[in-house]
């Protein structure tokens, strides 16, 4: 909310940020606060970035995370192709249930944005609290695929 004073009569009111009657922000908010699933609860930031050889991978997965209540606030490509999936914390155990449920479902390694790997140097360019590097292993094409459960 933004205060706001009306400059002819002096009077003031709260106006959402995002403009008169644009009310998503504390939808989302109140909607926080009452769920009772867990991960909505922590709020959790997370960016896709394909690094398989697989087009719009990001795109699929971040459907199937959203469904599980995780705020996907970015997709792209990583900068290269790498042959296994990493997720990366940068919320440093700050947000422990979505860290778990992120282990749970996703088969890749779970590291620190310090940990001096080639996905987790990457990772450092996002603010998010997870950043998820979609590694090759994650083809669905392939039988050996790992779709986010």
């Amino acid at each position: 909310l933004t205060n706001y004073t009306d400059p002819k009569s002096g009077q003031e009111a709260l106006i959402p940020s995002l403009g008169v009657n644009n009310f998503s922000q504390l939808q989302a908010y109140y909607q926080q606060l009452s769920s009772s699933n867990p991960v909505v609860r922590e709020n959790p930031t997370v960016t896709l970035l394909n690094a398989s050889s697989v087009s719009g991978l990001a795109a699929r997965e971040k459907k199937i995370l959203q469904n599980q209540g995780f705020n996907v606030v970015a997709i792209a490509n990583a900068s290269a192709t790498y042959p296994s999936t990493l997720i990366v914390d940068n919320s440093n155990g700050k947000k422990p249930t979505s860290d778990k449920l992120l282990q749970s479902s996703i088969q890749g390694s779970v590291v620190t944005s310090v940990s001096g790997s080639p996905q987790a140097k990457e990772a450092t360019n996002y603010s998010s609290n997870f950043v998820i590097v979609l590694g090759q292993n994650w083809d669905k094409t392939q039988s050996s695929g790992n779709p986010i459960q």
